[in-house]
């Protein structure tokens, strides 16, 4: 019992040490870490609601004729029926 705990425990610390990663070297010229920050927080300057206008006005600009539905046969419209009450 005490080489399985031994063992756990040793597997335990080996993982946290192999899962650790080094620290970035910091920018020695300020404009470099300017830029790093201007990078980092470009993506998230939009708000979720300009991005989603985005799409809406994309998907509203795309005029390709959409795929029409697939028509129910007798079965599966005597299925809806009874699945609704």
């Amino acid at each position: 019992m005490n080489r399985i705990l031994t063992t756990l425990i040793a597997a335990g610390l080996a993982t946290t040490a192999m899962a650790q990663t080094p620290a970035p070297t910091p920018a020695k010229d300020p404009k470099d870490k300017q830029e790093m920050v201007k990078s980092a927080t470009e993506a998230t300057a939009k708000s979720k609601g300009v991005i989603s206008a985005e799409g809406s006005a994309a998907a509203a600009a795309d005029k390709t004729p959409k795929k029409p539905r697939p028509k129910m046969s007798e079965h599966e419209k005597e299925l809806r029926k009874a699945a609704t009450p």
